[in-house]
């Protein structure tokens, strides 16, 4: 019949379950790995402005500012850009100080481990701190850091799918 295949057991993934009050996260080491560099890189650009590292396409886009990365993160609240202008100087520091509270309050309370419960205050911070991260990575479609994307969609649909059942079972309908 041919050679005997074997299969790696060695899969990333990352599952989430409800569980009385909030939610158990199980992932793969690697996974885990990833989204502690992820938290790391979004800690260091909220509190100090630190931008990615300038990752080109064939050296002809410019890396994004931290001011582009801002924007994207927190986007325009009128439509006119004096109105934009004026609401970003207003609360452009106080969104950041809570984005960066919450990226800290999730390092503080995840070691790292594969393995993890988040009570329903966990969840919400995660919810920011996955949500906002996206905007490091993956500015344009065919930016090299996708796949953080990808996690940290798929980090977001298995929250809200543990979090809030109901929400689930409506997406299950369409």
């Amino acid at each position: 019949m041919g050679p005997e295949v074997h299969y790696a057991q060695d899969v990333d993934y990352l599952e989430a379950v409800a569980a009385p009050d909030g939610v158990v996260v199980r992932m793969s080491e690697n996974v885990a790995v990833v989204v502690e560099h992820i938290l790391e890189r979004l800690t260091r650009f909220l509190a100090d402005g630190e931008a990615p590292g300038p990752r080109r396409w064939f050296g002809l886009r410019r890396a994004p500012s931290t001011e582009d990365l801002l924007d994207r993160m927190f986007p325009d609240a009128y439509q006119d850009s004096a109105s934009t202008a004026a609401f970003r100087a207003r609360h452009r520091s106080a969104m950041r100080a809570e984005a960066l509270a919450a990226a800290q309050r999730v390092r503080q309370r995840w070691a790292g481990q594969p393995l993890m419960y988040l009570e329903r205050q966990d969840v919400d911070d995660w919810f920011v701190v996955a949500g906002l991260a996206r905007f490091l990575f993956g500015g344009r479609r065919r930016s090299r850091d996708v796949m953080e994307v990808v996690w940290l969609n798929f980090l977001m649909d298995r929250l809200v799918a543990a979090s809030h059942p109901s929400l689930s079972a409506l997406a299950q309908l369409s």
